[in-house]
């Protein structure tokens, strides 16, 4: 019987590894000299191609259907983007964001741009989980600063059991068309107390389709 602790990595365990580690050097090099804060990474397997995550997540209109706190984005200009977002307790910050580097079914980057109210840096990678028709997808967020520190509101958007539960969501509007959204979810706070129950969003809800 083979002696000792180490256990070998599957090939899956393998290119997750990989893929974090090339997210994680994107960001680093975008970031350069900025003050930064520490970087969130998180990842799931989506039962899907990359060609098809990847499309779905490069319309990033579809961002409020699974990050819980964006409320809506719009499209400026070819690569630039205008966030809206809700904060907890109340009151809604929006900046504007372009897209760094867009390499299909591989790779999305993207930071806020030059005097954005919000400095945020991310990229999301996809690649092919090994002997399946599936996809790897890996995200990481760092919130920088531009010489006072981010709220503790803000920071809270961009925990990462935040970020975790983000990917979950698309996970589950891509295999099933449709996201379930607590009770707790929707509101967001306290609130008076109402049936069990949960909503349905939808993948065509909101002219998002």
């Amino acid at each position: 019987m083979p002696t000792g602790s180490t256990q070998e990595t599957r090939p899956g365990e393998r290119a997750r590894g990989g893929l974090v580690a090339s997210v994680a050097g994107v960001v680093t090099t975008l970031l350069g000299r900025r003050t930064r804060t520490q970087p969130v990474l998180a990842s799931v397997t989506i039962n899907a191609s990359p060609d098809h995550v990847y499309a779905f997540v490069r319309r990033l209109e579809r961002l409020p259907m699974f990050v819980g706190f964006i409320e809506s984005v719009r499209e400026l200009a070819p690569d630039r983007y205008r966030w809206v977002a809700s904060l907890p307790g109340g009151g809604t910050a929006e900046w504007d964001v372009e897209i760094d580097e867009d390499v299909p079914g591989q790779r999305i980057v993207w930071r806020s741009t030059s005097g954005a109210a919000v400095d945020l840096t991310g990229v999301i990678g996809f690649t092919r989980a090994p002997g399946r028709d599936m996809t790897e997808v890996a995200l990481e967020l760092r919130l920088g600063t531009r010489g006072i520190p981010p709220s503790p509101a803000l920071t809270r958007l961009f925990a990462r059991a935040q970020v975790k539960g983000y990917l979950r969501r698309l996970k589950q509007v891509i295999e099933t068309g449709e996201v379930l959204v607590s009770d707790a979810t929707l509101h967001g706070e306290p609130h008076p107390a109402q049936p069990s129950g949960e909503a349905r969003v939808t993948a065509s809800e909101g002219g998002r389709s």
